[in-house]
């Protein structure tokens, strides 16, 4: 659980300084462009504050599970094999469908690091974080209908290619659909200057923590995976 819980940690840091540069150099590019020089009878951290309300045109989230696939996955012959999650996964998300909630989509990748054995038949996961891996996608809506909103509720729709490798087994891939539902707490109502100060130096306007259940299912000759999970994450829009 430490090792599990020191990885997650490892993971969450390598993600906010992902999204840190890649907002430094966006902010970089906004301020190099933009002119403050037009008459305007509000200070320039009022402006700012203004642009915090502006719409923003993407996401980017990272999510993870102690116990993704809810009952755990399957073989063909007898369950034994349970997993952890960690998905990043990023959203594009149009102004002009923002009219009534925001609706965004985008791809995502992830892993599923795994423990356990599928007992009597010689056959287990490979050790590690891609023991079983993913690439898919995702649309996502959110019922947010005003830009201080605290609650955001939202739901999805997933689909994601799970390839897999079993020791003393095949090494295959299958598809795996499902949706989700959950709530996101906006952070800038927590603390408006700290966010103020994080988008003049990344551009990230919005900041938000998130729990949604899950449920994704697929199977294959060999896995058989589905099952309802709980996840948290950290979700950044620009």
């Amino acid at each position: 659980m430490e090792s599990m819980l020191t990885r997650t940690s490892q993971i969450l840091i390598a993600f906010i300084a992902l999204i840190g540069l890649a907002g430094s150099a966006r902010a970089e590019n906004a301020n190099s462009t933009q002119d403050f020089s037009i008459e305007d009878d509000r200070s320039l951290e009022e402006i700012a504050m203004d642009e915090l309300k502006a719409l923003p045109n993407f996401g980017i989230q990272l999510r993870g599970s102690m116990s993704a696939f809810g009952s755990g996955i399957s073989s063909a012959y007898t369950q034994g094999v349970h997993s952890q999650a960690a998905v990043l996964e990023a959203e594009f998300q149009p102004a002009a469908l923002q009219n009534i909630g925001v609706i965004g989509i985008g791809p995502s990748v992830g892993v599923y690091p795994t423990t356990g054995t599928f007992s009597g038949t010689g056959m287990s996961p490979t050790t590690g974080y891609f023991s079983l891996w993913e690439a898919g996608g995702q649309i996502r809506y959110q019922a947010k209908y005003w830009p201080d909103q605290i609650v955001v509720p939202f739901v999805a729709y997933e689909m994601q290619l799970l390839n897999y490798s079993l020791i003393n087994g095949p090494t295959n891939r299958l598809t795996l659909t499902g949706g989700s539902l959950g709530l996101s707490l906006l952070l800038n109502r927590f603390d408006p200057q700290q966010a103020l100060a994080l988008y003049k130096s990344t551009n990230i306007s919005r900041s938000y923590f998130f729990i949604e259940g899950n449920h994704l299912a697929g199977s294959d000759s060999t896995l058989s995976i589905g099952g309802a999970s709980f996840f948290f994450g950290l979700r950044c829009e620009l």
